[in-house]
């Protein structure tokens, strides 16, 4: 993308950012260290271990949001890693960077805002000597695990998901065919109104100009439409009054601002990094003008 994304980074990349790469370690009945039954591991790992990385890890490498790579939440995720490092050593912890970071014995030390609590470390501890289990993994070697990540051997898609109408080639549909039309004001009408009718139901009754003017108003640019705005619409019975105020607010700044922020609010963008120190970036205004410009000019997509 043009211009320099300017981003808020938290100072913790999470507790795992650096050390992980894709292995994958099923649990052994037979483990000297900690001889526990399957059904007494996957219960002390939905009890103490689950807990620990969604509390302490899953902000920065959960659902939303997979710093360096990593997401965490998830068994292939956990074990497929991030961008670098090796996570575990099975019955290893000494040797394992993931209770090295959380001892704060490493160079790197996560969380870094506070050190957990020694008994959630004791509980890692355990995982890890008992040889990691995780609920419902299916592969016991690193290279059985990587013939199931979607990254070793490509994404794979059901027909079903193919068939999802955004994948599906550029067409120009006939419009439907409709008993009364005299809801219709264009063909895309056609089309909703076929499915309305497939589902039993009718077209709203038209709303008042008023509250439309108002709908729409607050739609594109986040603002009530002046006194004299709305009187003009209500008294304006030309055909194309309506498509008039949509140019009219299209054409307005305001229409950048108010949709560039959503753009901005998922890139993340702030003019500081928000930390104690709270340190502005000076430049930063500049990528959030250049957003809001290319949204007023209808720049399109892949030069945006």
């Amino acid at each position: 993308m043009p211009g320099h994304l300017t981003l808020r980074i938290p100072v913790s990349l999470g507790f795992l950012l650096l050390v992980c790469m894709p292995s994958a370690i099923s649990w052994s009945a037979e483990t000297e260290t900690n001889p526990q039954s399957s059904a007494e591991a996957e219960q002390f790992f939905e009890k103490k271990i689950r807990p620990i990385l969604l509390n302490r890890c899953a902000e920065c490498h959960g659902e939303d949001l997979q710093e360096g790579g990593l997401r965490i939440d998830t068994h292939e995720g956990f074990f497929e890693g991030g961008e670098s490092g090796k996570l575990l050593e099975p019955g290893q912890p000494n040797d394992s960077r993931l209770i090295q970071v959380v001892r704060y014995n490493a160079d790197l030390k996560m969380p870094p805002k506070s050190k957990i609590p020694d008994a959630e470390i004791a509980d890692l501890i355990k995982w890890v000597e008992g040889g990691a289990v995780w609920p419902g993994a299916i592969a016991s070697t690193p290279s059985a695990a990587k013939k199931t990540h979607p990254s070793a051997e490509g994404m794979k898609f059901t027909s079903e998901q193919k068939s999802f109408w955004a994948f599906q080639p550029m067409s120009n549909p006939s419009p439907p065919e409709v008993e009364d039309s005299s809801w219709v004001k264009s063909p895309m009408d056609l089309f909703i109104l076929e499915k309305l009718r497939e589902a039993k139901l009718t077209p709203a009754p038209a709303t008042d100009r008023r509250v439309l003017i108002r709908r729409v108003t607050f739609d594109l640019i986040g603002l009530p439409p002046t006194p004299e705005e709305v009187e003009a619409f209500v008294n304006d019975s030309s055909s194309d009054a309506f498509a008039r105020v949509v140019d009219r607010l299209l054409a307005t700044s305001q229409y950048g601002e108010r949709w560039g922020r959503h753009w901005l609010d998922l890139a993340r963008y702030a003019d500081s990094n928000g930390l104690d120190e709270n340190l502005a970036y000076a430049n930063a205004f500049r990528y959030r003008d250049y957003v809001i410009d290319s949204f007023n000019r209808d720049k399109p997509y892949d030069e945006f």
